[in-house]
């Protein structure tokens, strides 16, 4: 689809060319961003999570979502559900109503690294979003247009989180949780990853990166979409946490997707978004955070009582053995490189480093990246793109 032949050689169609007849209606261009939603049994947010989506709020641009009869031109961005619990159909169709571009899959039980996945091969939008079921964002899509601002501006960045991220700097010890009685099932003792830093919502203000290729981005976006401060608020970390995820769907493909190995089907996949992030250091890329000012939908929580990968005792333990283990794998996936390494490129992306505590220390000049390899403080990292 979309390819046609020359000479004995496929080469892409021009945007908006048809592949297929289309009987009389047109065509329907790719979308320019996907949201893509893994979903179990939060059955009270289906409603205020599509219509935050889908509505049109003041200063969202060409990020919005035309209803069915457009003839045939669709929404300028896709709205895909993994319905993981194989419930509630019937209020999602009923939430999409009239919605061109929404899609709702039924694949229970595979969790959210190959539900991602999956739907993110579904799509032809060039730039994925990927967001949970308990998200609740406060103002339409204007953060998905302040995302697709900054990675436009940035072609280096690989990975944009919207919720919280980290660093783990030189001299920081490993995570150690202490014992909760009032959590059955919990593990306590070390998590296998570095206790470093944390920032976003709940944490440590996002550190507004001084550099004027930071700002501009952030001032472009805050004109078009109203955002005023919070559009500006942009630092290079680590690590981003889920949700959103904000990614480029052509590198997405090329670097193999989530890591499918980080769970097996129907398992929590907790730790695919730092592996995607370190992933995208140790290509040659960037990871970004901002505020995309999302709320907690949890409560009032899903599923009459079944809370999926918390819901026992058991599945509490399975969950956070799972958690310790993926942490643990990324010095093996990375030998070498994770942590301390990778680090520096951090640092010289960001323009300063951190203290154990997280302290801000001396500034230093930014890195210069490019697409094809990555030069920072003197050193080079090959994309292997």
């Amino acid at each position: 689809k979309g390819m046609r032949e020359e000479g004995g050689v496929e080469t892409e169609a021009p945007k908006g060319a048809c592949s297929a007849p289309t009987l009389g209606r047109g065509c329907r261009s790719p979308p320019a961003a996907a949201v893509i939603v893994q979903y179990y049994k939060r059955e009270h947010n289906i409603a205020r999570l599509t219509a935050s989506t889908l509505g049109s709020t003041g200063g969202v641009g060409v990020l919005h979502t035309a209803p069915s009869g457009d003839g045939g031109r669709g929404g300028d961005v896709e709205y895909l559900v993994n319905n993981d619990s194989g419930s509630h159909h019937g209020k999602w169709l009923k939430a999409m109503a009239g919605c061109a571009g929404c899609f709702l899959v039924h694949s229970p039980d595979i969790h959210e690294i190959r539900g991602y996945n999956r739907l993110a091969k579904l799509t032809e939008a060039p730039l994925l979003a990927f967001i949970q079921d308990d998200d609740a964002p406060r103002n339409g899509t204007q953060w998905l247009t302040e995302a697709a601002f900054l990675m436009a501006a940035k072609p280096e960045l690989g990975l944009l989180g919207g919720k919280t991220g980290r660093v783990d700097p030189r001299g920081a010890g490993l995570e150690i949780k202490e014992r909760r009685d009032g959590v059955p099932g919990y593990i306590s003792g070390p998590t296998w990853q570095i206790d470093g830093p944390k920032f976003g919502r709940g944490h440590t203000a996002i550190v507004t990166q001084p550099a004027a290729a930071a700002a501009a981005p952030a001032t472009a976006a805050a004109a078009a979409t109203g955002g005023g401060a919070a559009a500006a608020a942009f630092m290079h970390v680590y690590k981003v946490n889920a949700s959103p995820l904000v990614t480029r769907r052509a590198l997405f493909m090329r670097v193999g997707m989530f890591h499918p190995a980080l769970s097996c089907p129907g398992h929590a996949g907790i730790g695919f978004d730092f592996e995607y992030s370190v992933r995208m250091w140790y290509h040659g890329y960037t990871v970004g955070l901002f505020n995309a000012g999302f709320r907690d939908a949890r409560a009032g929580t899903s599923g009459k009582g079944d809370r999926g990968t918390r819901r026992s005792a058991a599945a509490v333990r399975r969950r956070l053995q799972q958690w310790h283990r993926n942490n643990a794998m990324l010095y093996y996936i990375y030998p070498g490189f994770h942590h301390k390494k990778a680090m520096r490129f951090v640092a010289a992306a960001a323009g300063h480093r951190w203290q154990a505590g997280g302290k801000l220390v001396a500034s230093q000049a930014g890195g210069v990246l490019t697409n094809a390899s990555v030069s920072v403080a003197g050193a080079l990292i090959p994309s292997f793109l």
